[in-house]
């Protein structure tokens, strides 16, 4: 099986506190509550739409010693990806003589095995399969955010300084496909290889963001603390509104609605100062023409 984006990941000290907000304010839901006194905290939260391919975990204290080592450097971050795999340990050995840098061996913890590498940009990735059934199941979901807006959690966005490399990574080791390329202004979406087969699923999609056209709020992200995942983005039908409602609700926003191409985008921080945007579902017509090209 192909790998199949999963999640991704925030790395807090207040895990309760961050879930609330992202249940209050984008509808999302807490499907699934990992916790053992001293040894591990974490939750997952599907959107508003209760769509099981694509979810936010955000892991608190204590941190493992490679996770307690970001936090101290950089503090509250988004840190990784993950993807869903048949055979962690194949993964392995596969990644292993690629020559690509691992950081975690195959561990096992909580019905989960899993294992961490870095991708040519060192940016942190995770390789998991469930020993058991997956803890997310699709929910017939009327949950809705600021607004009695719906929310859909579409991709994790990462910042670099070689898009094509970035690129070449995804393709060859986790046959990723390129959905939008609009690299003369320095972007490009990364497609779910697995889901793209199947035309009955929405997609989850990897922003890749490079020079030239980074806005100067990724050329300081990126002179802070170098090739990263900076922000996570939800769709939402109508951006102006939506920022009207939670500009409402005391959500302070960093980027007003702006049109970006012929996408219309805002951003705002969540308790953890990480950035998220919201967006019009213009990249579902991107994939709706790679669909049919392909």
């Amino acid at each position: 099986m192909k790998p199949s984006l999963n999640h991704v990941s925030i790395m807090t000290k207040e895990v309760t506190r961050t879930r609330d907000f992202y249940q209050e304010t984008l509808g999302m839901q807490e499907v699934a509550r990992f916790f053992q006194a001293g040894a591990f905290d974490a939750t997952f939260l599907a959107d508003g739409t209760g769509s099981p391919h694509f979810s936010l975990e955000i892991i608190g204290p204590p941190f493992e010693s490679w996770m307690q080592s970001l936090y101290d450097m950089h503090g509250p971050l988004i840190d990784h990806l993950a993807f869903v795999v048949d055979d962690v340990e194949e993964w392995h050995k596969s990644l292993k003589r690629r020559g690509v840098e691992l950081v975690l061996p195959p561990t096992y913890s909580l019905g989960v095995r899993n294992m961490c590498f870095r991708d040519v940009s060192g940016i942190l990735v995770e390789m998991m399969a469930y020993e058991d059934a997956p803890p997310f199941e699709a929910l017939a979901s009327t949950c809705k955010g600021a607004g009695g807006f719906v929310y859909t959690l579409h991709h994790a966005s990462t910042t670099c300084r070689d898009l094509e490399a970035r690129e070449k990574f995804y393709h060859d080791i986790l046959g990723m496909k390129t959905v939008v390329d609009v690299r003369q202004e320095g972007c490009i979406f990364l497609g779910d290889g697995a889901l793209l087969e199947d035309t009955s699923r929405s997609v989850p999609m990897m922003e890749v963001l490079g020079p030239p056209g980074l806005w100067e709020r990724e050329e300081a992200f990126l002179a802070r603390r170098g090739p990263g995942i900076d922000h996570v983005s939800f769709l939402v039908d109508d951006v102006d509104a939506a920022y009207a409602a939670m500009v409402a609700k005391g959500i302070p926003f960093e980027i007003e609605p702006t049109d970006f191409g012929t996408n219309r985008v805002a951003f705002f921080k969540d308790p953890n100062g990480l950035y998220v945007e919201i967006e019009i579902p213009d990249l579902v017509k991107h994939l709706a023409v790679y669909r049919k090209t392909h």
